[in-house]
């Protein structure tokens, strides 16, 4: 983004300069003559020219400090656009341009600093470009300080804008970055905000409901990881976990299946005889254990699934719970540092038959947004999605969940709103400021 806004500076700083001195303030000392006198003559900047006070100034002081006020000019001008634009649209797409125009701001006060910094200390102009520099380094401070508040404002906008309740809502939004495989939660469970915005997303799911289906999946290639095992291994269906099911090729009891194809219908057709018969290989103590030492501590699997009436032999009597930062650092190492066997938890989530949450949310975003993985998880209690997707380039992943709410088309805006302004306006830490 950086890179971005500094070519547009370049842009709009030689078009202010080049293009805009006759309109200048008083404090615009007279005129800069780039032009050498002769062939054999210095180079223009170390010319000298003349200032209102009959002062003589090096042309590349005076080049700086004019430089300088027009970009101070521009930087107030923009700031008067953006007081203009408020109450011009609706709250998301507001807040869109209020950061654009905000952060082509801070750039121009960047830009007028920097010519000021330009400029020697032996220059008639030393002590006025001095006093300037500390006025901009005032308004730069307050447009950092505004572009702070925007950022951390980011997820109650997007809720606001969608006009959603945001009491029932649980989201946490991490970007992806391979460069690192640090762990986006800490020993004590909280969350990077370097990396990551969240909203209620340190609090318990009502429910966990299928979203529990991926930190099952992580406990398995932890296991095969740990004991040197094969994800080919069979394994039978006991009879006894027989629930209702679901999906395009459904797991039976009775029969016998390599582990990964287990795994695989759990995650992409939401497998609830699948995902029992994982919990019984697998034992409810070493689910928990492998989630504890990976640093998902508040994500625990107490009990098997139920598809509609039938209940699994063996059910269990602990809890399913997780919160969205867990379940979202759980797909942040999936993304960033997959461990051996997580290639086949990354397959099924890129082929999960259940369309209607991120999938519908941003199919009509555009090629520069795509889907790359996603879980979805409804009872009774929540309604989930945990994805991950691709935006202008960037990888990020997003878990959103509303509680005691059905509402799929609600859900879907929602994470619609997330898409459109990370794709407007790229992504800022939360903590920023």
């Amino acid at each position: 983004m950086w890179h971005s806004a500094a070519a547009s500076f370049a842009i709009l700083f030689s078009a202010i300069l080049f293009a805009g001195f006759d309109r200048l303030s008083a404090e615009s000392v007279g005129a800069a003559d780039m032009a050498a006198k002769s062939a054999d003559a210095k180079p223009a900047l170390d010319n000298t020219e003349k200032t209102a006070d009959g002062d003589a100034v090096s042309s590349s002081d005076l080049y700086h400090y004019k430089g300088a006020i027009a970009l101070a000019e521009a930087a107030v001008s923009t700031a008067n656009e953006a007081a203009a634009s408020k109450g011009s649209g609706g709250v998301l797409s507001e807040s869109i341009q209020q950061r654009k125009l905000t952060q082509r701001e801070q750039t121009l006060w960047q830009g007028a600093i920097e010519n000021l910094s330009s400029i020697s200390a032996q220059s008639p102009l030393y002590g006025r470009a001095s006093a300037k520099q500390r006025e901009y380094q005032k308004h730069l401070a307050d447009t950092v300080r505004r572009l702070a508040a925007t950022d951390r404002a980011f997820l109650p906008l997007v809720i606001r804008d969608t006009g959603l309740n945001p009491k029932p809502l649980h989201i946490t939004l991490c970007k992806l970055d391979e460069s690192t495989s640090v762990p986006l939660l800490d020993a004590s469970g909280q969350l990077d905000h370097t990396r990551c915005h969240h909203h209620q997303g340190d609090e318990r799911l009502a429910s966990a409901a299928s979203l529990i289906k991926v930190p099952i999946a992580i406990a398995l290639t932890t296991k095969v990881s740990e004991e040197d095992l094969s994800l080919s291994e069979p394994v039978f269906v006991d009879p006894g976990n027989f629930t209702e099911n679901g999906g395009n090729q459904p797991i039976e009891v009775g029969h016998e299946y390599p582990l990964e194809e287990v795994m695989d219908q759990m995650i992409q057709g939401s497998d609830n005889i699948g995902t029992n018969q994982l919990i019984d290989y697998l034992g409810y103590t070493h689910i928990n254990q492998s989630l504890s030492k990976l640093g998902y501590a508040r994500t625990t699997v107490g009990h098997k699934l139920i598809g509609d009436k039938a209940r699994p032999a063996n059910f269990g009597n602990g809890v399913n719970q997780t919160n969205t930062n867990d379940i979202t650092a759980m797909m942040a190492q999936l993304y960033s540092a997959p461990r051996p066997g997580d290639d086949a938890i990354l397959t099924a989530l890129s082929n999960q038959q259940d369309t209607e949450l991120g999938h519908d949310a941003l199919k009509d975003m555009g090629s520069d947004v795509e889907l790359i993985g996603e879980k979805t998880g409804q009872n009774n209690l929540v309604l989930g999605s945990t994805l991950a997707m691709e935006i202008g380039g960037d990888r990020y992943v997003l878990t959103a969940a509303i509680a005691h709410d059905g509402n799929v088309d609600a859900l879907r805006r929602l994470i619609t709103g997330i898409a459109v302004y990370l794709s407007e306006n790229g992504f800022s830490p939360a903590s920023r400021g």
